[in-house]
Order: structure tokens, then sequence, then C-alpha cells
């Protein structure tokens, strides 16, 4: 029995839907909107398949464990899958959408690549290449050269290929610099992780402005809550998926677009009050840092041999520290009292800076190039605490005549969350 004869046996119209036949079990398709977060609207939809069983829905992994146990050959049941979810789609799904398959990872062969197979069905049933994205796992695929072979037949033909679950497991840069994939799909637990960390909105911004300088689009999976949602808005990640826009549905590719405008328009008024506040608050913040750093500055130029533990108002304030002319650290660092350092910490072997050099740091460099102006740096790792800090600099004269540079560094972290829960970050008025 031929490829094609077996997929037409198994693939049978029931009404007006078509469904696939393996024993007791029964497979459909669903199917869920790929949001443009642009453009306010689905461009796409993902094929999933849905197994029942005797007539109720039964989980995926039920289907794939009895496929395994009747010693299946999983290469015919991917190709019965998609052609499912292309049967199922054609004269629905619109022809400026994209349709996202799954390509299982055992496929991914000289036969796969074959242009018959895939190509004659998508022609057949009334799509375009252009209109085919292929999702692959490369994290499973052992041989680079014919991954990369794959992605770039496929291309060449006019499909576009997605990277899945990209965060999970062995994936990672190197691989997707390689295989030039069209577009990267961010693992779910990635919003899900990162939205509940400090930091991770930062970190998740990187990671998308780093594959899309790799030339790739950026598809974040999982976004099933608002804060999700606000999260991959302030990303500027060009596509979302996941419940929070739309379950899957079953059978027929539907997308409420006028819902979904509603609810990006209201994320994005929602994104912008957010990011005023978080300035306001923000501005507020550094002020009061300036004014104490202002404050330490003044006292500094007086005697700059002793911090004493009055220069340390607010306990998100970490350390004070000198550098000379030439950026190498004058004296020991001043740690915060209200700070402790456990003795053996994992860098506790740097806690000890007289004498290093810190001229290749951009608070040195900023402040020796703008003498007597302030500078604020980006959250950095900062030792020996392994904790994100920001440093105030500036230069001034000491009672010797001598340039120096004092530094201040702020707990990023700490500081974040007074931000975010708009307390008050510093002091108003300090100590005489």
């Amino acid at each position: 029995m031929t490829a094609d004869s077996f997929i037409n046996k198994v693939i049978q119209k029931n009404g007006e839907i078509y469904t696939a036949c393996f024993g007791e079990f029964e497979l459909h398709s669903a199917y869920q909107p790929i949001v443009s977060l642009i453009h306010h609207r689905a461009i796409g939809f993902e094929g999933l398949v849905r197994p029942f069983h005797r007539g109720k829905a039964s989980a995926p992994r039920h289907f794939f464990d009895f496929l395994l146990d009747q010693d299946a050959d999983l290469g015919k049941i991917d190709r019965i899958c998609r052609n499912l979810h292309l049967k199922n789609a054609s004269g629905v799904i619109a022809p400026s959408s994209w349709l996202f398959l799954n390509v299982d990872n055992r496929t991914i062969t000289a036969d796969l690549r074959a242009p018959e197979e895939i190509c004659n069905t998508v022609n057949a049933l009334g799509f375009r290449p252009e209109n085919i994205v292929l999702e692959i796992l490369e994290k499973n695929i052992a041989d680079p050269v014919q991954l990369s072979g794959f992605v770039a037949h496929y291309k060449s033909m006019g499909f576009k290929v997605a990277v899945d679950d990209f965060g999970a497991g062995e994936s990672n840069f190197e691989r997707i610099a390689t295989i030039h994939p069209s577009i990267v799909k961010l693992d779910r637990s990635i919003i899900h992780d990162t939205s509940q960390r400090q930091n991770g909105l930062n970190i998740l911004k990187k990671v998308v402005s780093l594959l899309r300088e790799m030339g790739c689009m950026v598809l974040i999976e999982g976004v099933e809550t608002e804060q999700h949602a606000l999260f991959a808005l302030e990303t500027e990640a060009d596509l979302v998926q996941g419940f929070y826009f739309s379950q899957p549905s079953l059978d027929k590719p539907e997308e409420d677009e006028a819902n979904t405008r509603r609810e990006l328009k209201k994320l994005s008024l929602l994104q912008r009050y957010n990011a005023r506040i978080r300035q306001e608050n923000n501005d507020k913040a550094l002020n009061e840092l300036h004014t104490v750093f202002r404050w330490a500055l003044s006292k500094a130029a007086i005697n700059d041999s002793d911090i004493p533990d009055f220069m340390f108002p607010v306990s998100h304030v970490q350390r004070f520290y000198v550098l000379d002319h030439q950026g190498f650290q004058v004296g020991n660092t001043w740690q915060n009292p209200k700070h402790e350092l456990l003795g053996d910490h994992e860098f506790h072997p740097l806690k000890k800076c007289d004498g290093a050099c810190w001229s290749r740091r951009d608070f040195f460099v900023e402040a020796i190039k703008a003498s007597g102006t302030v500078y604020s740096s980006e959250p950095y790792l900062s030792l020996p605490e392994e904790t994100l800090s920001i440093t105030f600099s500036a230069t001034y004269i000491n009672a010797k005549g001598l340039l120096r540079v004092l530094c201040m560094d702020v707990d990023a972290e700490a500081l974040n969350k007074l931000i975010a829960r708009g307390e008050k970050h510093a002091v108003s008025v300090v100590p005489e």
C-alpha cells in the first residue's frame, strides 16, 4: 500500500470535517490562533491533534502510548496528522494566514526532504508553501548538518520553518545561528519563569532582541494571563500564542478578530499607564539617590579616607569606594553595615578590592569623560555579593588636590521592588 493510499484510507470525511481513525481512537484537528502584537489580529493558526477514545476526549499521550504499544510507523502518523490539519483548514483558513504544522524529529530524514510529500499535499488543497510554517524541535536532532539541510531545503521551496520550544532542554543560540529558522518559538516555561522574577523582563527583552538580530521572528508561547500578555508587549516580540487570547478550537480555525483587537487595545492602554507610573516612580527613586550621592560626594571632598555609617541612609545603597584618575581603587570598600557578606560566599575571595582596576568599567569611563557630572550605570552583576547593581559615579577633587572618582553601588533588584510598589525609595533630606 502506498503512503498516499494509506493516508486516504485512514482519513475520512465525517460530516463537515475530516477525522483519522486508529483502532478505537479518532483524531480531530484543533487550531490555536497565532496573534501578531503589531497587527492586533491572528496572522496564523497552529494545527494540533486532539484524540478521542470511544467518542470521549482523551489526552494526546494516551494515543501516543497506544501507537508505541502497536509499534506503529511514527513517520506515517506524522504525515497523517499534517494531512488532517491541511484538509480541515482547506477553504476555511484565510489565504493570507499561516498554518503552523508540527514535524516530528524522527521524520527529518532524506525521505521527508523530497518535495512530493508536503508540496503535493499543500498545492492540492489550495495552499501555497508561503502559507505553511513547519515546526521542528531542534533540541533532539543530533546531526546539525541534517538539521541545517532540512531548514535550508524547505526555506528554498518557499516554506517557513519555526524552531519550537526554544529555551527548553538543549536549545541554544549557537544552533539558531547555524540553522537560520524563520521563526523561533520561546518555550512556555520562559514567560512563566521570567514574569515571576524582578529582572525577568530585562532578561526576556534581551533574549528577544538577540534572536531578532539573528534574523528570526520571535513567538512567545504560553501567554495565559494578563501579566504574561503585558510582558510580551514589553519585549517587542513579534507573535504570541496562548490561552489568554484563545483556547485551541476543534475542527475549524476560527478567531474572534474583533475581540482580539479589543483585548490588545486594552493591553496597550494598560501598558502605557503602567509604563508612565513606573517611569514616575523610577525618576523619583533616581532623584532621591542622586541627592544621597551628591551629599556623600561633598563629604568625600573633605575627607575620603573614611566613610562613616551614617552615609548609608537607605538599605539598598550597598557600598562606597574611591578610584584614582587611572581607575585603580584607593583604599578599602565601605560596605553598608546593614548588609552582611557570608564568609563561604562563592565570590568571597574577591571581597578585598584595594588596588583593583575598574578603568574599563563604564561608570569610571563616563565619570572621567564628563567631569563633575553624576553618572548612573545600567544594571550589571556586582561582586562579591553576586547581585545586580547600579553604580553612581562622579569625579571630585579631594583635600590633597587629587582627582578622584567616588562610586556608590545600589542594589538594583531591591530598588526595582520599591519602584514596582511605588514606595519611598531613598530619603528626601539626608543627615547633616
